[in-house]
């Protein structure tokens, strides 16, 4: 997993996910290690618009798995939909090497104020 591009609230990564043991027992990317991935993807993206002192937790992450990922490059990209004092709401899309859409991805964040 490597991240390739990140801005305000955004994140953009890529993922070779060639090795035998990411695969399930039919030779698909398993869905464990497919979240895995999204959870890179939101966490780099509710990174980026944290204040300083604050830091954010995966309080619930929903992935709706749109179609068998075959092993090879996936891309993903998480975008912060709202960001507030203490919740936040990210989402994220996961597209194979063919650019079809393979997964989604909703987020809910604990927004955490560090000590002063």
């Amino acid at each position: 997993m490597r991240p390739l591009q990140f801005g305000p609230g955004t994140s953009l990564w890529e993922w070779d996910a060639t090795r035998e043991q990411a695969l399930n027992a039919f030779g698909y990317v398993a869905g464990g290690y497919l979240t895995v991935f999204a959870d890179e993807l939101l966490g780099s993206a509710i990174g980026s618009v944290l204040d300083t002192g604050e830091f954010a937790t995966t309080a619930e992450l929903k992935i709706s798995f749109l179609k068998p990922v075959a092993k090879g490059l996936i891309r993903g990209e998480a975008k912060v939909l709202r960001k507030g004092k203490q919740v936040a709401f990210v989402e994220a899309i996961m597209k194979n090497a063919k650019n079809e859409l393979v997964a989604t991805v909703s987020s809910t964040w604990t927004v955490v104020a560090g000590k002063s």
